[in-house]
This record gives structure tokens, C-alpha cells and sequence, in this order.
């Protein structure tokens, strides 16, 4: 999941010495993900599957699932989830419900082009493309 940078500023500025400040950041942060009707658990485990927010790659143990050139392709259970039509469907019912601005859409949108050029989703893929649109 590619992190917006309006959300790592935010963080960031969580550790300000001003307490207004920090609570500010921390209380956008948290409208940020409401608008993308997302929990902090969930995002953060969201997060935990990418590469771009966690340690640099030289210092990072190679998962079993991840191949010889860093792109995981399937997730640590190994399901692949392809049935196009069940799939084609989540993402129209899901893209229906999401604000063209929000940043969640950012994540529609990064997960439907994963799923144009790859023919599948891994398992988190899919269950977060899945309770977007059933909810």
C-alpha cells in the first residue's frame, strides 16, 4: 500500500514539542482514515504489507513468499483470488462509494491497476477491495 504524503507529513508532525500541534496532526490523520473507512488496525496491517514504508530492503529478512527481485506476488497464505466477474464487481461497487478525492480511492485505484496487470489480488487485496464495497 503506497502511504499518501499528506498522511507521513501528518505523522510526522506528531512529534512536535507543541502539543496542539501534535494533536492536530494526529486528529487529521484520524479523519483522514475515517474518510477512507478505515480503523487504525486495519490500516496498519495494510501498511505492514509494503515495502515502502517499512525498513530498507538490505535490512529486512526476505519472506518466504517473496521472490528473487523484491515484488510480492502472493501474500504469506499463498491464495490468489481471480474470479473476474465476483472481483470487477467489488471494485465497481467499491469505486461507487468512494469520493473521487479521498485517499482511500488513491488505494482503489493502485489496487485496480494491480489487478489489470497481474490478472489477480493476494489475499489482503482482496478482502480490503471486498469490505469496501460491501459496506
Amino acid at each position: 500500500m503506497q502511504v499518501p504524503v499528506k498522511f507521513i507529513k501528518l505523522m510526522m508532525m506528531t512529534t512536535s514539542n507543541s502539543d496542539g500541534e501534535a494533536l492536530t496532526a494526529l486528529r487529521k490523520a484520524n479523519a483522514l482514515l475515517a474518510e477512507a473507512n478505515v480503523n487504525w488496525e486495519e490500516f496498519l496491517k495494510l501498511v505492514g504489507t509494503s515495502n515502502a514504508v517499512t525498513a530498507p530492503k538490505s535490512k529486512q529478512p526476505t519472506p518466504p513468499w517473496e521472490d528473487g527481485d523484491g515484488f510480492h506476488n502472493v501474500g504469506p497464505s499463498g491464495i490468489k483470488y481471480t474470479d473476474a466477474d465476483e472481483i470487477n464487481a467489488l471494485f465497481e461497487k467499491a469505486f461507487a462509494k468512494t469520493r473521487p478525492t479521498s485517499s482511500f480511492r488513491e488505494f482503489l485505484e493502485s489496487v485496480h491497476g494491480w489487478w489489470e496487470a497481474n490478472g489477480f489480488l493476494t489475499e489482503k487485496q482482496y478482502f480490503a477491495i471486498r469490505k469496501s464495497a460491501l459496506r
